[in-house]
């Protein structure tokens, strides 16, 4: 065996794995009927344009994609203002850092 070469592919990469994708698949269904309920930004902080066009996930994705009890709809200003001010954010409950037993007991 030759040292050095580069191997040659038979099959493509896939781009993320079928559960990912399965799981997106997921998400943009519920996006859209969860901003379809919420069309107001959730947010509000100043800069506001009220039209929320985004969800901001306060438990960050992962396995917490899907779960609608963690999303806030938001407009790009007030999402871009939570990204850049975590601290302030996490004090306001746009952030937060539970437990997984704590999360289950959200309202959605």
């Amino acid at each position: 065996m030759k040292m050095g070469g580069y191997l040659k592919r038979y099959t493509p990469l896939r781009s993320c794995s079928p559960k990912h994708a399965k799981g997106m698949r997921e998400y943009r269904e519920k996006r859209l009927i969860f901003l379809a309920h919420n069309p107001q930004c959730q947010i509000q902080v100043q800069g506001c344009t009220n039209e929320a066009t985004e969800i901001h996930h306060r438990c960050r994705r992962g396995p917490h994609l899907n779960d609608t009890g963690t999303w806030m709809s938001a407009c790009r200003n007030c999402h871009d203002w939570v990204e850049t001010h975590a601290s302030q954010a996490r004090a306001m409950g746009f952030i937060l850092t539970l437990r997984k037993s704590l999360i289950s007991s959200l309202p959605t």
